[in-house]
């Protein structure tokens, strides 16, 4: 969104709205729906709740311990800290992401330790995004923000991510698992913030900030060799389909097998984006889907290297 307007990027949190469409209104029939379908209410939410607090509340005491972070201990804390609104998601919607979290959450040390749902400002003018993910690095946490909109359904969510992935823009994942996408797309970004400056943060909880810039530069030079052997490809691809069409026979199967190879190596189009999505596509193909692109098992090495839970 900060591209649209005339302020430093910088000033603004990073939104996800993988559609790859223009950002635009919710209309008045889209909300209405969206208070139509079967949601969690304040009587019936308190199991999922729970245990989605409980699971932020085990992770962000690994996080504190494994980082040696001058946090104040999870059970001082009141469970309320580890901020958890479901209300107006549906319920097929929470327990599928609540049973994600805590598979996530035993696998990788991550600093998220809340999820809550966007404003209705914020959803009104990011209809096309499903969720968002803020980091503090100040006190090393991060949050979730899901879009209720696009949470209130859960069969109309699995078919826009099925679409999205069908058509390239949205990582291969397992139609099995098309309903944990965005959670696991989220929580690839609360293991690693490729945008979020640390440059004139006050360090409160004394984070390992030597250990996050490492890893994106990793991770970048990654996603550099990435976007030019891509680009390299399409350009001989559009080169031997002339061929082609002017005459050469054989520049069709040389066409074919290049395009084979592309789709080897592409995660997503949404992958190409910038690095921070980069990163988020290449982990949620190497969780949720299948063939990996030799790119995110890449990816993968380095998310392991730095934020794998170490096996006691």
């Amino acid at each position: 969104i900060a591209d649209l307007l005339d302020y430093p990027r910088e000033n603004f949190q990073r939104y996800d709205s993988i559609d790859g469409k223009p950002i635009d209104y919710v209309t008045y029939d889209e909300w209405k729906a969206s208070k139509s379908v079967k949601t969690i209410t304040d009587d019936d939410k308190s199991t999922v709740k729970s245990e989605i607090q409980n699971t932020f509340k085990s992770a962000y005491e690994h996080h504190r311990i494994e980082n040696g972070l001058r946090s104040v201990a999870a059970d001082d804390l009141p469970i309320d800290f580890f901020a958890t609104d479901i209300g107006n998601i549906d319920e097929r919607v929470a327990t599928t992401y609540a049973k994600a979290l805590k598979e996530l959450t035993d696998e990788y040390d991550t600093t998220l330790c809340k999820m809550t749902v966007m404003s209705k400002d914020e959803y009104a003018l990011l209809k096309n995004t499903f969720a968002r993910t803020h980091h503090d690095y100040t006190v090393d946490t991060s949050t979730i923000m899901l879009n209720p909109v696009k949470m209130s359904d859960y069969e109309k969510l699995v078919a826009r991510i099925t679409e999205l992935k069908e058509n390239g823009y949205a990582a291969r994942v397992s139609q099995e698992y098309v309903d944990r996408y965005v959670i696991t797309h989220e929580f690839a970004h609360t293991l690693l913030d490729m945008q979020t400056p640390l440059t004139s943060k006050t360090n409160w909880v004394n984070a390992d900030y030597d250990k996050i810039k490492n890893a994106r530069s990793e991770i970048k030079g990654i996603y550099k060799e990435y976007i030019a052997e891509l680009g390299r490809l399409e350009k001989q691809k559009k080169f031997l389909e002339m061929e082609y069409i002017l005459g050469n026979a054989d520049a069709g199967e040389k066409a074919r097998q290049i395009s084979k190879k592309i789709s080897s190596i592409k995660i997503s189009r949404y992958s190409m984006e910038n690095s921070d999505e980069f990163l988020a596509e290449a982990f949620t193909e190497s969780k949720l889907g299948k063939p990996k692109s030799v790119y995110a098992k890449r990816v993968m090495s380095v998310i392991d290297k730095y934020f794998g839970r170490r096996k006691k």
